[in-house]
This record gives structure tokens, sequence and C-alpha cells, in this order.
């Protein structure tokens, strides 16, 4: 009868221990996945809201994301030069200076 007092407290500590872990754990994991969908979000925002060749069409709309320099004074609403036959898409292009 004298260790049923002691036994109980026992596995008290050892379910706060768990849950302890379990909740570490959970954070580890939540913050990770936050992590991705951030540098997702990101990446979507400046994909759309740059303008990758610097010709004064934001990227949401231009379909010429390759301008070259000298053409940009004469793109298009669409950011296309007369020169440029294809579009081309903005996915994947770093950022120049402008």
């Amino acid at each position: 009868m004298k260790y049923k007092k002691a036994d109980g407290e026992f596995w008290k500590i050892v379910a706060a221990i768990i849950a302890l872990v379990v909740l570490v754990v959970m954070i580890v994991i939540f913050t990770k996945f936050i992590g991705k969908e951030k540098g997702t979000v990101g990446t979507q925002i400046d994909e759309t809201s740059n303008d990758y060749d610097c010709d004064g069409v934001k990227n949401i709309i231009d379909r010429c994301c390759d301008t070259s320099t000298g053409a940009r004074e004469e793109v298009d609403v669409m950011g296309c030069a007369p020169d440029q036959k294809e579009p081309k898409s903005c996915k994947g292009l770093t950022q120049q200076t402008c």
C-alpha cells in the first residue's frame, strides 16, 4: 500500500514526458511545413509582382519575360518587343538589375 501513491506519481510523470515529446515533434513538423509554404508563397509573389526583364511590364501580364536591353523601349502592353515572335514564361528567371 505504501508504494501505490508513488507508483501513480511515476505514471503521471511518464505521461507528461510523453506528451511533451509529442508536442515537440508536432511543433517541428508544423514549423517545417509552414517554412515550405512561406517559401512557396514568396516565390509566387516574386514571380507575379516583379519585372524580370525591366521592360516596365509586371510579370503577371508580361508574355515575353526575356526582352533584350535594346528593345525595352519598344515593348507593347503585353511586354513583347516587335522582334519577339514567341512568348516566354517568367518562371525560373532571375531578376535583372534595372
